[in-house]
This record gives C-alpha cells, structure tokens and sequence, in this order.
C-alpha cells in the first residue's frame, strides 16, 4: 500500500493518527509493507500491529520516503526505526517476488549528496 502521510515517522511531522483506519485495515487483511513520503527523509522501520507495536511475525512494515529532491527535514531514530537518513537524496526499489521482497535505496548522483545506502530481503507472512 502507499500514502502521502506515515501512520508513524520518526521525522520533524511526526506520527499521524489520522492514518489510524487505514493502518488497522492494513493489519487486519495481512498487508507486508506500506510506503510513504510527507517527512523529507529516509526510514525503513520495524513490522507493525494496528497499535503501533513491534510484531516482526505479522505486522506491517513501514517506509517513509521523501528524498526526491526537496529540502531535508531533521529525523531522530525511534524504538522502531530500524534505519533513518537525512542527508541523502534517493528512491526506494523494491523488487517483489511469490513469498518475500527487496529493498534497495538507490543514492542520486547529485553534486553534494549524501552516502546513504539501506538494502535488504524480507521474507512475506
């Protein structure tokens, strides 16, 4: 699924409770992962129940990607942030495969842009 506004971000806007009902359908139909922008970074965090909570086994990951090119917002890593950035410009590729996907943030050549980089492999629920 993808949104405009994370239900949860660890950036300078914080979380969204207004995200909530679309959160808990997410969690009740088993969705893997949910994109989002609104906060200008970068953060792959920890699955999620529909409260809010750590559930590795079946909740719902989230990315919050906003690093296509406007200015940088500050970003403080929270208990659920599994990685945040800051100062590097980029896109997520995700490669979606029958019981698992990939992650890669891909760095944009730009004159001055950060080092950040953040890949990886999950397996579906």
């Amino acid at each position: 699924a993808y949104m405009h506004k994370p239900r949860f971000s660890s950036g300078s806007h914080g979380d969204d409770g207004a995200m909530q009902p679309f959160w808990d359908l997410l969690n009740r139909y088993g969705a893997e992962m949910v994109l989002a922008g609104h906060d200008h970074d970068y953060e792959r965090q920890v699955p999620r129940n529909a409260a809010g909570a750590a559930d590795p086994a079946n909740g719902v990951r989230q990315f919050v990607v906003g690093t296509g090119g406007k200015e940088f917002r500050s970003i403080n890593a929270s208990a659920n942030s599994q990685t945040v950035n800051g100062d590097t410009l980029g896109y997520l590729e995700l490669t979606l495969k029958a019981n698992s996907y990939d992650w890669r943030f891909v760095r944009a050549d730009y004159p001055g842009n950060g080092n950040f980089t953040d890949t990886g492999t999950a397996t579906c629920h």
